[in-house]
């Protein structure tokens, strides 16, 4: 399914209804996606990649729409019971009720290769060639292009409650209240000044 401009502009509707509460009723969880115009239904969350986007049904499937050039959009046959997904620029990832992490599109960097973990996780983000993967006990865990150490997890990483990636580093933010950032993080620590 081609993206269009018109899908774009749903999905700033969209993400323009969400932060206005009191819309809600009345738009939120509809989505008319591409030239067929087509009404998609009890959407409860959108992620965007860098050139497709996925949304997470009330029912726990997934949809797809964009670029599918690396089968990105191509969601899984049967995949159900979804409570979150991710979309980086060309792969695509859905977490399962049991806590397992899927992937599929674009793998030249190992990003669809999910290791091997326990059924635990409980939050997933995609950078632009990467993911992290944030486990029940506080732990993290990442796969995908690791250029920039954006997959080397620091070993002392405990307690942390979320997870984000960047194009090309990784946050985490710890039970405590502070942050962790690893990978390429030269330019937003030279651009950004915290203030109390």
């Amino acid at each position: 399914m081609p993206l269009t401009s018109k899908s774009w502009a749903v999905l700033r509707l969209w993400e323009t209804v969400n932060r206005w509460p009191g819309l809600r009723s009345r738009h939120a969880g509809n989505l008319m996606i591409s030239d067929t115009d087509k009404k998609i239904d009890n959407v409860i969350f959108v992620a965007p990649g860098g050139f497709h986007c996925l949304g997470l049904q009330q029912n726990g499937s997934v949809l797809a729409w964009g670029c599918n050039a690396y089968g990105q959009s191509d969601v899984p046959v049967n995949l159900s019971r979804i409570t979150a997904i991710s979309a980086g620029r060309c792969h695509s990832l859905a977490l399962t009720h049991e806590g397992r992490v899927l992937a599929w599109g674009c793998n030249r960097f190992g990003q669809t290769t999910v290791p091997d973990a326990p059924g635990d996780v409980v939050m997933i983000t995609s950078g632009r060639n990467h993911n992290l993967a944030l486990r029940s006990n506080g732990t993290v865990f990442a796969w995908g292009q690791n250029r920039f150490g954006q997959c080397s997890v620091p070993a002392d990483l405990v307690n942390a409650v979320k997870v984000s990636a960047g194009e090309y580093y990784s946050v985490a933010l710890k039970s405590d209240g502070s942050v962790v950032m690893w990978g390429n993080t030269t330019d937003i620590k030279q651009r950004s000044a915290v203030r109390t």
